[in-house]
């Protein structure tokens, strides 16, 4: 796993989502890095992060960025988007931290399985195509030609094989079975019109959740901190905020 960090503050860790990479938290950490030091997570497999095995599973990945947490100094703040939220929440179960934030956060098991599992057996066909095809739905036309175009070069450098099989095991993960375990005050920020990880998702996990808020934005879809930035960051910094030192 390869972490960039910038800024100086109290500790925040920011996960990338599903065959993306690190780069796609840049925005957050920019936003955030005069008050905060942020951790920008390659996740071992994407990006930079490409040492040791070639496609961890979904379980090695949140062992990864335990292992990370537990070098720092004092517990962070978790920030995660879509899958990369279900690895928030999967090591909020494990260790003490500051908050966690949820992004579009991810879910499967029971009912949301099987549609993650008709994704993994589309994506063999043509996978730049796949990736096209789910930045649309991700964001669809919400966000500027370029930002559409940097989201699809991003997810398009993931090896097929390792997207599909994090997805099936987010298929078989039910984050509210993590999400009940966690200690630690949680923030889910969720877009109205999510079509990969629907609103019903974010609102039984606030249910699930001891200590939970959830913001939902109007209009918009997975990915709220690119398609609606100042509500979101502002959403965002109040939680921040409110957190205990």
């Amino acid at each position: 796993m390869r972490v960039r960090t910038s800024g100086t503050g109290p500790d925040v860790v920011l996960i990338h989502g599903w065959s993306a990479s690190g780069r796609m938290m840049e925005p957050i950490a920019m936003a955030l890095d005069e008050r905060f030091t942020c951790h920008v997570v390659d996740l071992p497999g994407h990006g930079f992060g490409v040492e040791g095995r070639v496609d961890p599973s979904l379980g090695d990945l949140v062992a990864a960025v335990d292992d990370y947490v537990a070098g720092l100094a004092k517990p962070p703040v978790l920030i995660g988007w879509a899958m990369g939220a279900l690895i928030a929440l999967g090591v909020g179960a494990r260790r003490s931290l500051r908050g966690i934030v949820g992004i579009g956060t991810a879910s499967g098991g029971g009912e949301l399985g099987p549609a993650f599992e008709k994704m993994a057996s589309r994506m063999a066909r043509d996978w730049p195509r796949y990736v096209r095809s789910s930045v649309d739905a991700i964001v669809g036309d919400r966000v500027s030609p370029e930002m559409h175009a940097f989201v699809v070069e991003t997810m398009q450098q993931t090896p097929p094989s390792l997207a599909r099989r994090t997805l099936l095991d987010v298929a078989r993960t039910d984050a509210k079975l993590w999400a009940a375990d966690v200690a630690c005050p949680v923030l889910y920020q969720h877009g109205a019109e999510d079509v990969i990880s629907p609103l019903a998702v974010a609102r039984a996990l606030e249910a699930a959740t001891p200590q939970a808020t959830l913001k939902v934005y109007d209009g918009i879809g997975h990915a709220p901190f690119l398609e609606t930035r100042e509500p979101f960051l502002a959403d965002l910094d109040h939680f921040l905020g409110g957190l205990d030192d």
